[in-house]
């Protein structure tokens, strides 16, 4: 069963014009990282709103700084995985309104 509130958030952002949309890109390639940027440009993103990290450290210093409407990480990082990142990063952001889609 999905979680709604997941549904309603993909609605919104698909919805919605990407120009505007901040995404980040956490990977630990930077071939990978540059794949995924220039797919999300061509998917509407502007250039300017799309930030890369390569590690845990430095995407959780970029997410204190800055909201993101997207999230996307590759599974193995130098400094942890993937998924305890994004678990990480969503306990972070519970106290947020507007969370990313991961």
């Amino acid at each position: 069963m999905h979680d709604l509130s997941v549904i309603f958030r993909y609605n919104y952002f698909m919805t919605s014009s990407l120009q505007d949309k901040k995404a980040l890109v956490i990977d630990n390639s930077s071939i990978i990282t540059k794949i995924i940027k220039n797919f999300l440009v061509k998917s509407g993103f502007s250039k300017d709103n799309i930030f890369a990290a390569h590690d845990k450290n430095m995407a959780m210093m970029m997410f204190g700084l800055k909201s993101f409407d997207l999230v996307t990480s590759g599974i193995h990082l130098k400094d942890s995985t993937g998924i305890d990142l994004l678990k990480e990063i969503r306990k972070k952001i519970m106290t947020i309104k507007r969370k990313p889609l991961f």
